[in-house]
């Protein structure tokens, strides 16, 4: 980020910050970037009234496509509830317009058997697996499923070199049938 507050990026993307950026930028903890060969009005940001989440619906020829980028903090759900209460007031994942497909992603500080590579068991204490549950049970009322395959790590620890898994993608059901490959790259 510059002495602005903002980010220095390719001119082929658009940056989208959380509304809260302009206020508050150094608690900004989430970002999208929309390329620009997306005509702008086929797409626009949504406020989601949170540092901690960047939202942008896309229209597209099967309707329409919100994509929210999430940074929870370790130590509580916040962002979770915050999220899972703003997508209520939406009406889920129903739109009156048309079919509101979801893409949930970020940085959801969350471990868990069912993403985290099985040799990860320090990572599985009752505490964190509570808290996961948390995650799992938002993206069940939601009706979402996991993209990323399991044990594709996100994360490899400065210290230890162990790779691991924060962050996840999770997606609509019927758009999650229409996926062909999701995957990181982590030496990038």
């Amino acid at each position: 980020m510059d002495h602005n507050h903002n980010m220095c990026m390719s001119l082929h993307w658009y940056t989208i910050y959380p509304k809260e950026h302009y206020i508050a930028p150094e608690k900004m903890r989430s970002i999208i970037f929309v390329n620009k060969r997306i005509a702008t009005d086929l797409w626009t940001q949504v406020d989601f009234a949170s540092s901690d989440v960047s939202v942008v619906q896309v229209q597209t020829a099967v309707g329409k496509l919100l994509i929210i980028n999430t940074y929870n903090h370790c130590t509580n759900t916040n962002t979770i509830n915050c999220m899972l209460c703003i997508m209520r007031t939406r009406g889920g994942t129903r739109n009156m317009v048309g079919v509101e497909h979801i893409i949930w992603l970020g940085d959801f500080n969350r471990h868990h058997l069912m993403w985290d590579e099985d040799h990860n068991m320090h990572l599985f204490m009752r505490t964190n697996l509570d808290r996961a549950q948390h995650l799992i049970n938002a993206v069940i009322e939601l009706n979402l499923q996991m993209a990323l395959p399991k044990d594709l790590p996100t994360l490899c620890a400065m210290v230890s070199g162990n790779h691991m898994r924060p962050k996840n993608v999770f997606m609509s059901a019927l758009l999650h049938s229409s996926v062909v490959k999701c995957m990181t790259i982590l030496e990038e």
